[in-house]
């Protein structure tokens, strides 16, 4: 699993830098899909984390971690809503 998280990290750094600096709207297009490929493997930290949570206490953190991914989602949202005309 490290190898793989490795990876998609990897593919979100080069990717992204390279959609930063895209000559075109295609290449832009094509390099926000790698990105997008690669945040779906980085869903592998959390589980990381959770192996160090005594089992007892692992769906409770997991469902805080969820929570506070949900409201960081909707807090980005109305702060994006707020400052763009």
């Amino acid at each position: 699993r490290l190898k793989s998280l490795f990876y998609a990290l990897i593919l979100v750094f080069v990717f992204a830098i390279l959609s930063a600096a895209s000559i075109n709207y295609y290449m832009l297009l094509f390099c926000r899909l790698l990105v997008g490929f690669g945040l779906g493997g980085c869903g592998m930290a959390w589980l990381y984390f959770l192996e160090f949570i005594p089992t007892k206490l692992r769906g409770r953190w997991a469902c805080i971690m969820s929570v506070w991914w949900s409201l960081g989602t909707v807090l980005e949202a109305g702060l994006a809503w707020y400052l763009l005309p």
